[in-house]
């Protein structure tokens, strides 16, 4: 059963990997300004992160942001083409908002300065 599931594991990164390899070339050929950003990280993994690599990270980024459960849950979300429920899609672009304000907080705002 685990050899099972770690295939599986296997096989989705490959397919996402495939996925946004032409989205990455595109980004590279039609724009200085573009940016691909993952919704894997929560927040709080985020600060971690950052703070692990010496970023200063604001003290308030973490508040009010999806908890980590769910955002797992958010970053592993099915794209088979069925019916999405609304509490899910709003919170798919409230967690992509969140990542991208919290990136822009804690990396871009750094090179711009």
């Amino acid at each position: 059963m685990k050899r099972s599931l770690r295939l599986t594991d296997i096989y989705q990164d490959q397919i996402r990997a495939l996925r946004i390899r032409s989205f990455v070339e595109f980004l590279k050929k039609c724009s200085e300004n573009s940016l691909y950003l993952s919704i894997e990280q929560s927040a709080k993994e985020m600060a971690t992160t950052a703070k692990r690599l010496k970023f200063q990270v604001p003290a308030d980024l973490t508040k009010e942001s999806l908890p980590s459960e769910q955002v797992k849950r958010i970053s592993n979300y099915p794209t088979a083409l069925h019916k999405v429920l609304e509490i899910d899609a709003n919170n798919i672009v409230r967690h992509g908002y969140e990542s991208l304000k919290n990136n822009q907080e804690i990396y871009w705002n750094k090179r711009q300065s």
